[in-house]
Parts: structure tokens; sequence; C-alpha cells
């Protein structure tokens, strides 16, 4: 196997990321008072999002895990690394982009929709050339759980997910999507949380389009159509197995805008489904231009509606317009 296909294989991954997880973040957060500690921010001038020290602890080991396997052949790059002005443009090597856990504040309050999630690619074409998602459940954080799952996107290995366990983890393949979900019958995600996402959201429902929808679509009490509060890598993911007994997520949206390598692992497994990625004007976005933003990662905000077909992606963007 090459060293290209060893940084790349979901197998290899999988082992990887259930050391971090055992070694690190359970290490870290297995008492109180650890707990506490590990929830400490960390001030790194000019990076895209800020860090907590069990984040900045998981990435290290993580990157000395790929140091002691390839030496410095890739460059592993990290929330620490992810500056606002980090351009890849002049890298020659293949990089690994890594947040190791995708939604720390979550983690911290004992929810489970954070995940581990990571892109590779080769910034001299540029190219994806894999992504990996990780969703681990809440604390107390075990392992070997039938509910956790590596979902991931190569070119050599396909779209699937695979049990985060390192014995007995068969690859699963995703269904076909449903192509005609139509947005009555749908389960939508987008993130609130934060305060301006609330406020655009709220924006949102000055929207007399929109807000006129919302109002029938209540009258008429759609038993099947949601809306969660949740979004980004973990909510993509699940797109992928919108079509599997319980599946639950149909679309995946932005409207105020997320970092590239936030985006891209989730989502280029949903594309690689079958799903669709559109901006707000309705424009596709594809691999190619997902690739072309990770060159410089922390300067593009990219807004986007993921769904698991056109007609339902269409459907949203003209209420948002």
């Amino acid at each position: 196997m090459s060293n290209l296909a060893a940084l790349l294989s979901p197998d290899k991954m999988v082992k990887r990321i259930h050391g971090i997880l055992l070694r690190t973040i359970r290490r870290k957060l297995r008492t109180r008072q650890l707990t506490e500690s590990a929830f400490e921010p960390i001030y790194i001038p000019r990076t895209a999002k800020h860090l907590v020290e069990v984040d900045l602890a998981a990435e290290r080991d993580f990157q000395a895990d790929i140091s002691a396997e390839f030496g410095d052949e890739f460059a592993v790059v990290g929330e620490e690394s992810l500056t606002r002005d980090l351009d890849l443009r002049a890298e020659k090597r293949k990089c690994l982009l890594v947040d190791m856990i995708d939604g720390t504040d979550l983690l911290q309050h004992n929810f489970s929709n954070w995940c581990f999630a990571a892109v590779a690619f080769d910034p001299c074409e540029p190219k994806i050339l894999g992504s990996y998602v990780a969703l681990p459940n809440a604390m107390p954080l075990e392992v070997n759980r039938p509910t956790d799952y590596l979902y991931f996107a190569t070119d050599s290995s396909g779209v699937g997910k695979k049990p985060l366990r390192v014995k007995n983890n068969a690859t699963l393949r995703f269904p076909p999507l449903n192509k005609n979900q139509k947005l009555r019958h749908a389960s939508i995600c987008m993130n609130t949380q934060k305060a301006q996402n609330l406020q655009a959201f709220l924006e949102l429902a000055k929207n007399g389009k929109f807000a006129e929808w919302v109002a029938k679509t209540a009258a008429r009490k759609e038993p099947a159509f949601r809306f969660y509060n949740f979004a980004g890598n973990p909510m993509m993911v699940r797109l992928a197995d919108s079509n599997v007994k319980n599946g639950c997520v149909d679309a995946v949206i932005d409207i105020v805008g997320q970092a590239p390598h936030d985006v891209v692992p989730g989502a280029l497994v949903a594309l690689r489904s079958g799903a669709v990625m559109k901006d707000l004007d309705g424009r596709n976005i594809t691999e190619e231009i997902l690739a072309e933003l990770l060159l410089q990662p922390g300067k593009n905000k990219l807004k986007y509606v993921l769904a698991v077909g056109p007609k339902l992606a269409d459907e949203i963007i003209d209420l948002l317009n």
C-alpha cells in the first residue's frame, strides 16, 4: 500500500480516530475537574476559531500520529493553524485539514451532535482526495458502540460508513437518495445556535414568501415536515442516510456562511451519495469549486443549500429569495 493510500484508507482512519478518542479526549474528560480544565479557552492569534485545551491536545496527538507514520510527507493543518490568512496555494505536499472536535460546545454540554472532521486534498491541482466525518456519541466517551460511525468518501474506497471500532467494521453503503422529495415532507437542518445565525433566521422570517409558506404548512399540519436546529458536518453526512430506515435529513442550509474546511468533509460524503449543493442564487457548488476554496480555507465563507435532490434544493432557494 502506498503512503497516500494508507493516509486515505478508511480502515486506518478508524484506527487513528479510535486511538485519539481513547488516549486523549476520553482521558481528559474522565473526571469533572479534568473536564472543566479541558474546556479552558486558548488564545491563538488570527485563528479561524476559538480553541480549547482538549481540542488542541487532540489535534497535536493526531498530528504526532501522522508524523510518526509518514514523517513530513503530508501537511496536517489543524484548527491551531487555520488562520484567516492561511494560503496553501504554494504548498506542494498533499494536505489533511483536520478539526478534531467539530462542535466543542456540544461536547462540553454532553450533547451528541459533535464530530471529528477531516478533508484530504491536493493543492497543486487542486483536487479533493477524500473526506471523513466520525460521529461519536456524548459523554461518557465509551467506544465500540454500534451507533458510532465513520462516514467517508474517497476515490478508491467509494462512499459509505464504518462502525467506529477497530474490529468488525465492515463498510456499509447507502441506498439511492429520494430525488423527488418535496419540501412539505422534508426534514430540514439549519444552525441557529449562535446569535448571528439566530438573527439571520429571524430576518428570514420577515420574508413574505417564506412566512406565507410556513403558515400554509402549519395550517395543513404536515406530519412529515421537520425543522431542526442542527447543521454542519454531522447532519450533512446523515443526509446520505436519508433513505435508510429512520433516516432523518433531507437538506442542510447555511444562510450566514461557513469556512470551507467546516463544510467540505460532510458535503463531499453527501455529494458522492447523490446529493446536490447550490449557493443561495441557485448556482451549483461542485467538488472543483470546493477544492479551490480550500486553498485559502480561512478566507471565504460559504452559504449553501445541500439537498437530496435538485427539486428540493430549488424549492428552498425560492423561499429564501
